[in-house]
């Protein structure tokens, strides 16, 4: 058909996904058709953007049995499509599909710890047919998915170096907390409303959760930003100078680095380089 001849002349594909059984249709009347469509996210200056990597649940239901079950679920490609065949007795199919803020080891949760999920409208298919997603970025929804990429990203990256991802972690989004943060002790990822768009952040507290993967890291945490030059110190919260036997602990690093009064700033670890 054009349609799949299209796709095919895209490069992209659509797979064989369910088939009744012989005793429920004969061979004369069983046939085929495509159910494809295109996932995209929305940035927050309102420019569209392939979903890669995202879950889309397809489901079925006839008019005579309303109640849908699930028959497939794809993965998007780089551009953000899936595609896949769904078997057709002569009557009309019902279909619906379900986006997930998930896939790529990248699980974006609410508060109530549930992935994020987008579902569609219900369509009535005697032919191929087409059932897109674009993500809004004023919603909770739509900015789960900006939060995954971002984080599918870096998670793409490390299996260049590892040939795997590392393993599933989830992303709590939107985090009750004053600031986005990874917690080795919850084995998450807290995500600020704020943070939704700012990919620097985001993969910075992936970051984290490498390090703490991979053991190459002895970081107790502490407050710090990117406004903080982090070769050289990060935040130590206290208000006068205090030293130990393996560290020293000056306030006024500061204002030797940044030409600041140091006596209403944090005071700063300083590392012997």
């Amino acid at each position: 058909q054009e349609y799949l001849d299209e796709i095919s002349r895209q490069g992209e594909y659509v797979e064989f996904i369910h088939s009744d059984s012989s005793s429920e249709l004969s061979d004369a009347v069983r046939t085929t058709h495509a159910i494809t469509g295109y996932i995209r996210w929305t940035d927050s200056a309102g420019n569209t953007h392939p979903a890669e990597g995202v879950t889309v649940q397809i489901y079925k239901g006839t008019p005579s049995s309303p109640s849908f079950s699930l028959i497939y679920t794809s993965t998007t490609t780089t551009t953000g499509y899936y595609g896949a065949y769904f078997s057709y007795d002569g009557s009309v199919a019902l279909l619906k599909i379900r986006v997930l803020s998930s896939g790529t080891n990248i699980n974006v949760v609410d508060s109530s710890n549930a992935t994020y999920t987008y579902e569609s409208g219900v369509s009535g298919a005697s032919s191929d047919i087409v059932i897109s997603y674009t993500a809004s970025n004023s919603n909770h929804l739509g900015k789960s998915l900006s939060v995954h990429q971002g984080m599918a990203l870096a998670n793409r990256y490390i299996k260049t170096l590892e040939n795997n991802y590392l393993n599933s972690i989830n992303v709590r989004f939107y985090s009750s907390t004053g600031t986005s943060y990874y917690s080795s002790s919850q084995g998450l990822i807290n995500v600020i409303i704020g943070d939704a768009f700012d990919w620097d952040v985001l993969e910075h507290e992936f970051g984290h959760y490498v390090q703490n993967v991979y053991g190459i890291s002895n970081n107790p945490g502490l407050d710090h930003s990117s406004l903080d030059n982090l070769a050289l110190i990060f935040s130590y919260k206290k208000n006068s100078n205090h030293s130990d036997s393996n560290n020293s602990y000056d306030c006024n690093c500061k204002s030797a680095l940044w030409s600041e009064s140091a006596t209403s700033k944090d005071c700063r670890r300083v590392f012997a380089i």
